[in-house]
Formats: structure tokens, C-alpha cells, sequence
């Protein structure tokens, strides 16, 4: 079972905590935002996809309000980045350089330059670097592929 932290728990983050609860080799142990109502779980997911409010179970998660913490004391294994753009890359290199794999959300960085030193460190650490493109696996546009 994989150890899962979340970086930025506003309305991606709970998304991907929910869509991690449908994994079983996976499991969110830790969760990390500056907003400490966040953290509650009841303050919702309100986004920009309607009908996704809903109160989040958080109960035996690790909660923290410094990624830093995060990334030093939950003991993970990979960490979902879901934290604005302008952090991605910060928080992606200090991620691998504390050993895990990263999935960032889109887009992946401000410029090219910052993607590169993102896939550098990934490349250094030895460790995974995915960036959240999730619509080209909606079944949608893999038909769409295959076609």
C-alpha cells in the first residue's frame, strides 16, 4: 500500500483525496494546507465543478499546516501537489528531494525553465514526476485516440 500525502487541500486537493479513497494500493495518510479550516474536513470542496461540496471524512489523517512538516514527519511514500501554480515547482523539488514520487496538478509550472528544473530533480532523485493531465484518460478521449 502506497503512503500518500496531499500538498494544498482547497478543491483539487479534495478532489484527489476522494478519488484516492477508490484506490486500494493507495491511501491518503497526510494532508497539508495554510488554511487550518481545511483541515477539518467540513469546510467542503467548493470549485468549480458543481454538485462536489461535500464534508470530507478526515478521521486518523495526519494534518499539517507547513508542508515542510509534511514532507519531514508523515513518513509517505508519494505526495499529490494541488497547490496554486505559481508553488508547483518549489514544492515538486523539495518533494523529491525528500524522496517521493509527485503527482503535480496542471498546468505543471510558469515557464519551461521551471518545468525543466522539475524534471531534473525528478531525474536526480531517481523518482517519479506525473503531471495531473487526467482528461487523456477519460474513456471519452481514449476512444478518441484509438479511433
Amino acid at each position: 500500500m502506497k503512503r500518500i500525502g496531499i500538498i494544498g487541500f482547497g478543491f483539487m486537493g479534495n478532489m484527489h483525496f476522494n478519488h484516492y479513497s477508490k484506490i486500494n494500493e493507495a491511501k491518503v495518510i497526510a494532508v497539508c494546507d495554510i488554511r487550518k479550516d481545511r483541515l477539518s474536513g467540513s469546510a467542503g470542496t467548493a470549485g468549480n465543478i458543481s454538485g462536489t461540496e461535500q464534508p470530507l471524512d478526515l478521521t486518523g489523517l495526519k494534518t499539517f499546516t507547513d508542508a515542510e512538516h509534511l514532507l519531514k514527519e508523515a513518513n509517505l511514500d508519494a505526495v499529490s501537489i494541488t497547490l496554486p501554480t505559481s508553488l508547483h515547482k518549489e514544492y515538486t523539488i523539495k518533494s523529491l528531494q525528500a524522496g517521493l514520487h509527485v503527482l503535480c496538478e496542471k498546468p505543471m509550472a510558469l515557464n519551461s525553465d521551471q518545468c525543466r528544473e522539475m524534471t531534473e530533480a525528478a531525474a536526480s532523485a531517481g523518482r517519479i514526476l506525473q503531471i495531473g493531465h487526467c482528461i487523456r484518460f477519460w474513456p471519452a478521449y481514449t476512444k478518441a485516440k484509438a479511433l
